[in-house]
C-alpha cells in the first residue's frame, strides 16, 4: 500500500508541474487543475478536522483547521504563480 501512495504521488507531482510550468496550457485551465487538486485535500483536513471535534479532540481539531488554512495558502500562491505572468 505504501508503495501505490509513493507511485501515485510522484504521478500526481509529475502531472501538476507539467500543468504549471507548460505554456501550451492557458491559463485559466491550468487555475482550475490547481483548484481541482488543491481543494479535495482542503476538505479531507476540514473533515477530519470537524470527526475530530465532535470526538473532543481539540488539539487534533487545530491541528486539520491549519493544515486546512496551510493548504489554502498553497493553492493562492499556485494561483499567483499562474497568473502573475
Amino acid at each position: 500500500m505504501e508503495i501505490l501512495f509513493e507511485i501515485l504521488g510522484e504521478v500526481a507531482e509529475a502531472v501538476f508541474d507539467w500543468i504549471i510550468s507548460s505554456p501550451k496550457v492557458p491559463r485559466i485551465v491550468r487555475a482550475i487543475a490547481v483548484s481541482a487538486l488543491c481543494m479535495p485535500i482542503i476538505a479531507l483536513f476540514l473533515w477530519l478536522g470537524f470527526g475530530c471535534l465532535r470526538d473532543g479532540r481539540l488539539l487534533a481539531t487545530a491541528f486539520c483547521g491549519l493544515l486546512a488554512v496551510l493548504m489554502s495558502g498553497v493553492e493562492m500562491v499556485l494561483l499567483a504563480r499562474i497568473f502573475h505572468r
